[in-house]
């Protein structure tokens, strides 16, 4: 699928960055938890959505409190703005230039930057023999005819772009005996090693330069109160990484902690630390077997006790939906079909198959509660509204025919009559508040024109 390419630009400072995106919705406010946060004052805390597919993308704005300006005009609530060639509104002083980007190759993850593919080697491998040759490691062999995918989406870390190769050693040439006490050595050997991991090694050193410059890169375009969080998470997500001195170095430069180095404890200790410094910053890390096993029981309760909550929330948003007649679900994902903490927690630790994308998949399922309430509030405010405007006394007198002398008292006894009619069952109020105006204005914040079912 084709993703969603938004250039952020500053009037004021001058500034400009460009954010991809490969999967939707994009929401744009000033809630961390949007997809691409605006942290300006002047920008709603959810402001507006991009929803878009293979045949095309639109633009929402959620009813925003200062809007959002197509050519001048203020979008609506609700408005769909189609994305074509190129795409510019205004938020206050940010100019936000929304564009298609190319499709993304399947054959790598959406989202992620493949590496370009090393020079050939100058350095020729050995003549054909008994057995196989040396291979190309995965990071020296991408494929030439693989598209560019665009570069990593904006708060999310990529996939490693090198792979651990492998070396497989051809048969080495027969190494004479030695008679014994002679001090002959072998020197064909050494060159013939040298030959082979010389383009190897050059590789290595290159791809490792090229990660250097990407961390650089994605670290310094994320917000700074998001270093913190990255940091630790590329330490996890790459193991050896966090060893590193040049990573060790750039978390310095950023303010950041340095994830802590494997210890003295054994491989599990040192991960089960690593797992205690990142969670609780700033406290001693478990120290021996069994402060390990009571941190990770409690690590384990609070895995629960959000699962379970998470299930809950998404069953009253459902239940609502169903009541009121609106769709308070835009975007359905795995974890909406999980039901049960049990599978939410089997799709999100699946350290197999999963990875950050699932993660953001969570944050996206909070983000659109929260868009949930943003629309509760814009729908009861609506609804509201139409239950005064039936008790509108201007609107009552209208439909009073009474003569002069009487039409104050025909007024009046209009508006009791009305006021009791709507006040006498709570049904009658429910009816009005979340009425067809609720729906309508409760869909505008979703980016859905009209009320369904």
């Amino acid at each position: 699928m084709r993703p969603v390419v938004i250039t952020v630009f500053d009037s004021e400072a001058g500034t400009t960055a460009e954010h991809t995106f490969a999967s939707s919705p994009v929401r744009i406010g000033r809630n961390p938890l949007n997809d691409l946060p605006l942290p300006f004052p002047f920008v709603s805390g959810w402001h507006a959505v991009v929803r878009f597919d293979d045949g095309q993308a639109k633009f929402f704005d959620l009813g925003s409190t200062n809007g959002t300006l197509l050519n001048g005009r203020k979008i609506q609530a609700g408005e769909a703005v189609v994305i074509g060639e190129m795409l510019s509104v205004t938020i206050g002083k940010l100019e936000l230039r929304l564009r298609r980007g190319e499709a993304v190759s399947q054959a790598y993850p959406a989202g992620y930057a493949v590496q370009a593919p090393q020079p050939p080697s100058p350095y020729p491998g050995p003549g054909p023999g008994p057995g196989p040759g040396p291979s190309m490691p995965p990071m020296m062999a991408t494929p030439s005819h693989a598209p560019q995918p665009p570069p990593p989406v904006y708060g999310h870390p990529g996939p490693p772009v090198m792979q651990q190769g492998s070396i497989d050693r051809p048969p080495s040439l027969p190494m004479p005996s030695a008679e014994p006490g002679t001090a002959h050595v072998q020197m064909s050997d050494v060159h013939h090693a040298i030959q082979r991991l010389r383009p190897l090694y050059d590789g290595y050193r290159h791809a490792w330069k090229q990660v250097q410059g990407e961390l650089q890169s994605s670290l310094q375009s994320m917000h700074p109160s998001l270093h913190e969080f990255a940091i630790s998470v590329l330490s996890r997500e790459f193991s050896g990484l966090g060893s590193e001195p040049e990573f060790g170095n750039l978390a310095r430069q950023l303010g950041a902690r340095v994830p802590m180095a494997s210890g003295g404890g054994g491989e599990g200790m040192a991960a089960v630390q690593r797992l205690s410094q990142g969670t609780r910053p700033d406290e001693e890390a478990p120290r021996n077997e069994e402060e390990a096993e009571r941190f990770l029981a409690c690590v384990e309760d609070v895995l629960r006790a959000s699962a379970k909550a998470f299930v809950e929330l998404q069953k009253g948003q459902e239940q609502f939906g169903r009541e009121m007649g609106v769709r308070t679900i835009k975007e359905f994902t795995p974890l909406h079909a999980a039901g049960t903490p049990e599978n939410v927690l089997k799709y999100l630790l699946d350290w197999q198959k999963g990875g950050p994308h699932r993660t953001q998949e969570l944050v996206g399922v909070y983000a659109d509660l929260m868009i949930h309430q943003v629309a509760l509030i814009n729908g009861v405010m609506e609804g509201v509204r139409s239950l005064l405007a039936r008790l509108d006394p201007a609107e009552i007198e209208r439909g009073v025919s009474s003569a002069w002398g009487s039409r104050a008292a025909s007024a009046w006894k209009a508006f009791v009559h009305r006021y009791q009619e709507l006040t006498e069952a709570d049904r009658n109020i429910t009816e009005h508040v979340f009425g067809p105006d609720f729906a309508r204005a409760y869909a505008e914040v979703g980016g859905e024109g009209s009320r369904h079912g």
